[in-house]
């Protein structure tokens, strides 16, 4: 990049007001981190009347990334209706407000993008479940959801969306019901057979059916990790303890995920391998410090 900008310099210092000039020492300049030459070299193309609609918005993404949340704000809500990155704009306006103590007007600036563009309301709704879930505000996510679904029934993400979210308010006739929807017109999505598998194999003692459903799931997409954790997790809830641990193991090995870990680590536990549990919880927490089910697995344990 240094040779790059020693070469847009030299075209710079030749012709000042060359608008695709400007614009990518600018974009250098940002991705340097040197906030305060791109920003003079977006507001000289801005003032230049700007021919390719870019300087606004990198103007704020210069503005978010230098820590100047309104001025962001700002330069975001310049970028007009029929620009390319529009959508991009609205996004990081609605994730400033959303993060910077403004998250009802974040909701309802999401609300008014869904009156006003309907052709992408469903991506409305799921940037905002999306927001919702982070915050673990789950009941409000499912009020949206109910609504989403409802203008949308058929819509596969929406239900799928709903009915993972279902499971957090300990809903799980609906999480059913939904995934079950998916299945009656896409029999072979694997991550709905999985979803539904995993849920009956944790929260119901329907193991054989739940087996079923994540046996399936793996011949359409064999050794996916997430579907060797369900398949794994059913035959521990049926004592199967050698065989889930087979199964866990190979899981672990493809993906360095904080939940199959916690898995691995408890079947080890209860199989009296309680050292090997243990190093394996303990590069789980290296990893992921904070994750809720790790955590809660090693305390239910009684490990500290």
């Amino acid at each position: 990049l240094s040779f790059a900008r020693t070469v847009f310099q030299s075209l710079h210092t030749e012709n000042p007001d060359q608008p695709d000039v400007l614009f990518a020492l600018g974009i250098i300049s940002l991705d340097q981190q040197q906030y305060d030459a791109a920003r003079r070299y977006f507001m000289t193309l801005q003032q230049l009347g700007d021919p390719a609609n870019q300087a606004a918005y990198f103007l704020g993404v210069t503005e978010k990334e230098a820590g100047n949340y309104t001025e962001a704000m700002t330069w975001f809500m310049e970028v007009k209706d029929h620009h390319s990155r529009y959508q991009d704009a609205q996004t990081h306006y609605i994730s400033l407000l959303a993060d910077h103590g403004a998250f009802a007007k974040a909701r309802h600036h999401l609300s008014l993008l869904r009156q006003k563009w309907p052709e992408k309301a469903i991506d409305y709704y799921l940037y905002e479940t999306a927001l919702l879930i982070d915050r673990g505000y789950f009941n409000q996510a499912m009020t949206l959801l109910n609504q989403a679904v409802t203008a949308h029934p058929e819509h596969t993400e929406l239900r799928y969306t709903r009915a993972l979210t279902a499971e957090k308010v300990d809903n799980i006739a609906l999480l059913e019901q939904d995934i079950r929807h998916i299945l009656a017109r896409e029999p072979n999505n694997h991550a709905a057979l999985n979803a539904l598998g995993y849920t009956l194999t944790d929260k119901t003692d329907r193991h054989q059916e739940a087996m079923i459903l994540i046996q399936k799931a793996l011949a359409l997409a064999p050794n996916d990790p997430f579907y060797l954790d369900s398949l794994g997790w059913v035959y521990y809830r049926l004592g199967e303890l050698e065989k889930a641990e087979q199964l866990l193991r190979q899981a672990v090995q493809q993906r360095d995920d904080p939940e199959l870990l916690a898995h691995l680590g408890e079947v080890l536990w209860q199989s009296d391998k309680k050292q090997a549990a243990k190093t394996i919880w303990q590069q789980g927490l290296k990893s992921f410090p904070d994750n809720e089910l790790l955590n809660n697995t090693i305390q239910r344990f009684g490990i500290e």
